[in-house]
């Protein structure tokens, strides 16, 4: 019998084979600090699968192409108090894949309840050298992405820098975290193409309002060298045993942006507060805003044993 706690969601997805790669017996799956299942609130048939490696240190145990190790053991190196890296791969229904993407937190005190003071802040230059290691090319545009780091850390504070290695065209991303208040602000000064107006107006549903500390998390992607007009706004941490989430889960619903009936049943079977499982299990959503066109909507199933969570991607 399967009793991988994603094993029924999986059988939703792809009714007729689980996917290898997160199978019960995956060596990913037992040494992953947390997991995620990411889905697409459309007609797309794709889902991507992410898992974090917590505080690094021996690479060798995971089975991630040696190229992506490369590039970790350059970035650790560079700077080894990385708190933990998200390697992410697209379209687990395929047969193979292409390289991973590798989300890489630079912020050595995220989600620490007691920050410690013997690790340093990490410079822009810093965590341009990270991300020269992800993605070679962006020596070409190092200037401006020097200044939209500067930026994020002066109106909030970066969380992750990452590459999407296997897609077409490479793209660099950046998340971010910033006081609802200093929104505008920020996208201004770094000059971000897209329409400031309509994310304004998205931060008015439930699933994109500030958190309890008037906080916002977004993220940012640079393709072809320069800003695009992608921007994601992420809620994160979202389950059934606060009055706030139940709000945001039935404003979803209601709202249509969860409409299907096999969906809506999926995440309250996720999100049930009556499975007895020693595993902590949430919903994150994120709302992209990329194209003159509506929003488009993820959500990121996520996964853990019961000990501390490592939120949000």
């Amino acid at each position: 019998m399967n009793n991988h706690p994603f094993a029924q969601l999986l059988a939703y997805l792809y009714p007729l084979e689980m996917p290898k790669l997160i199978s019960p017996d995956s060596s990913i799956s037992q040494l992953a600090s947390s997991e995620y299942v990411e889905y697409r609130l459309d007609e797309s048939e794709q889902c991507d699968y992410l898992f974090s490696i917590q505080k690094p240190t021996n690479l060798s145990d995971y089975p991630i192409p040696e190229s992506s190790k490369s590039i970790l053991h350059k970035i650790l190196n560079i700077y080894p108090n990385i708190p933990y890296i998200w390697v992410e791969f697209d379209d687990i229904k395929k047969k193979e894949h292409p390289l991973p993407g590798l989300h890489v937190c630079v912020s050595p005190h995220y989600l620490q309840t007691n920050p410690s003071n013997e690790h340093h802040e990490i410079t822009a230059e810093c965590i341009f050298s990270l991300l020269e290691c992800l993605n070679p090319s962006v020596i070409q545009y190092k200037k401006n992405i020097i200044h939209i780091i500067n930026k994020a850390n002066y109106f909030g504070e970066l969380i992750h820098v990452s590459a999407m290695q296997g897609r077409t065209p490479p793209s660099i991303k950046l998340f971010i975290s910033l006081p609802e208040n200093n929104l505008a602000c920020f996208l201004q000064a770094i000059e971000w193409p897209g329409d400031i107006l309509s994310v304004k107006q998205m931060l008015r549903n439930p699933w994109c309002e500030p958190d309890k500390k008037g906080d916002i998390r977004l993220d940012l992607k640079i393709d072809d060298q320069k800003l695009s007009p992608y921007i994601g706004i992420v809620k994160s941490k979202i389950n059934l045993s606060e009055k706030t989430n139940i709000r945001i889960v039935k404003s979803l619903i209601e709202q249509e942006v969860i409409s299907r009936q096999s969906d809506i049943s999926v995440v309250m079977g996720w999100l049930s507060p009556e499975l007895v499982l020693p595993y902590l299990r949430w919903i994150d959503i994120k709302t992209v805003i990329d194209t003159p066109n509506d929003p488009t909507y993820k959500l990121y199933f996520g996964l853990q044993k019961k000990r501390k969570v490592i939120w949000p991607l």
